[in-house]
């Protein structure tokens, strides 16, 4: 649909997977490729003229899905690095991703018992968070509390999360 309506308008548009990527790695960090050539880092890509790769990257964010946020916001960035004529440091680049927080993101309040936090709040987040509970239940227990506004897909968020709880507390 983005693409269709893109061309439509004749709009520039840069998308991930097509334009620009990431790698993630089995450590958790990730790396950034962006196709464009020339776009600059603060430091040159492979090649003259080849687009950037920024490697080891790691986020202050739990969850699979922040890197993928993650290349989004950082191609948004190159983009107006590149419209407003300045050059995005790659250590500093690091260094923002490694400090980032987001209160209620998959985020750890306790410990024995491990108890998160997650403020997702609609059929796309609760997709998101899907695969991140399978690997923090990990043959645990979990017990899930839910508290859902009555606007939002209620049935199909609790149908996705409930069968990976032991226990369930719905709450408005």
């Amino acid at each position: 649909f983005l693409e269709r309506r893109q061309q439509e308008l004749g709009a520039e548009a840069a998308f991930l997977g097509r334009d620009f990527r990431y790698r993630l790695r089995a450590d958790g960090s990730f790396s950034f490729h962006d196709g464009r050539p020339g776009a600059d880092c603060g430091r040159p890509g492979p090649a003259q003229g080849q687009a950037p790769i920024l490697r080891d990257l790691r986020l202050g964010l739990s969850g699979r899905h922040q890197q993928e946020n993650a290349a989004l916001a950082l191609k948004a960035l190159l983009e107006l690095g590149q419209s407003q004529g300045f050059s995005p440091e790659a250590e500093k680049i690091s260094r923002a991703l490694k400090q980032t927080r987001w209160p209620g993101r998959l985020q750890q309040v306790a410990a024995g018992p491990d108890i998160y936090l997650d403020g997702a709040h609609n059929l796309h987040g609760v997709r998101a968070l899907l695969p991140e509970l399978r690997r923090l239940k990990n043959g645990r227990r979990l017990w899930l509390l839910l508290g859902v506004l009555k606007d939002k897909r209620v049935a199909e968020m609790t149908a996705l999360l409930a069968p990976l709880a032991d226990e369930v507390i719905v709450t408005r």
